[in-house]
């Protein structure tokens, strides 16, 4: 049996297709031209390194992965543009880590969206007249919308209170830092 090869995607002649494509990129706007189409291979390589995300523990379980990785995707093709191999020679981390956090987002968006669904269906079974039915389905459907709408709320304001603690504390240093300065050249 033989095994299938670790690296799926040769991170060398991806850096050499995405130096050339950039190359011809710059020539093309140098001279007034539309920029060439992006070469297969690198097309190929970005399908893979999403595919191969998406198979991560972090990712496979969600029921819309095939919209994560199509996220992921577009995100990535967008994103190549800007690599510049002068800075890194990892093309491969690059767009592993656009896809890791085009996934992020979209997980984060459908959470956000699945609230609002629950959000409004809790609203509507409380002001109105299924919130005395005896149906258990329905009373647990209700619950479960309940939970979902306090834990992303109880999130929501975590992330708020972190952000601003974060703020404040970040402040208070660029404050003391400021009162050192002007201590030390009053001092001279």
């Amino acid at each position: 049996m033989t095994k299938k090869p670790r690296n799926y995607v040769n991170n060398k002649s991806m850096l050499e297709a995405v130096t050339n494509w950039r190359a011809e990129c710059q020539e093309a706007a140098s001279k007034g031209l539309e920029p060439p189409r992006m070469p297969d291979y690198l097309g190929t390589c970005i399908m893979q390194i999403c595919e191969g995300t998406a198979r991560r523990p972090n990712f496979s379980g969600y029921s819309y992965v095939m919209e994560m990785k199509l996220d992921a995707q577009v995100d990535c093709v967008r994103a190549l543009k800007n690599f510049d191999p002068t800075i890194s020679q990892n093309p491969f981390g690059y767009v592993g880590r656009c896809a890791w956090n085009a996934m992020v987002r979209r997980i984060q968006s459908e959470k956000q969206q699945q609230y609002i669904k629950h959000s409004n269906f809790t609203t509507m079974l409380t002001h109105g007249d299924a919130s005395q039915s005896s149906h258990d389905a329905l009373r647990k459907h209700l619950e479960y919308s309940q939970e979902l709408v306090a834990d992303y709320d109880r999130r929501a304001a975590e992330s708020r209170e972190k952000k601003r603690q974060s703020l404040i504390e970040r402040r208070l240093e660029e404050a003391m830092a400021a009162d050192i300065k002007v201590d030390k050249a009053s001092e001279t």
